[in-house]
């Protein structure tokens, strides 16, 4: 396991608003972590602290998980097809275009662009 010193937590403990700032998350993330359990935060008087060794525990396993690629490629096939889309979208009028000029030549008129 990674010390909290080597991921840069100099204090032993941190405020929830630190924790999530440390941590580069939203102090909503950081809720949401801790209500999963991936975060166990101790309250030695009023204010809730995350302690350093776990918020280091928590960057362990982050590291250790595969990046979420999957975001990535939903975004390109949603980028992808919608470019495909639009060149289906683009072909099929240029071949409505194209009948509607053939159908004006065989009447002997012109058609305006």
């Amino acid at each position: 396991m990674t010390t909290p010193k080597e991921y840069g937590l100099e204090k032993a403990a941190y405020s929830i608003r630190d924790a999530a700032r440390q941590l580069g998350i939203g102090r909503t993330a950081l809720y949401a972590l801790i209500r999963s359990g991936a975060l166990r935060p101790v309250k030695p008087g009023k204010k809730n602290l995350v302690l350093a060794i776990e918020m280091a525990a928590l960057l362990d396993k982050w590291r250790a998980e595969p990046a979420k690629q999957h975001l990535v490629t939903r975004k390109k096939e949603g980028f992808l097809t919608a470019l495909g889309e639009q060149e289906m979208e683009m072909s099929a009028v240029a071949a409505v275009k194209s009948k509607v000029e053939k159908l004006a030549a065989l009447k002997g008129q012109s058609v305006g662009g």
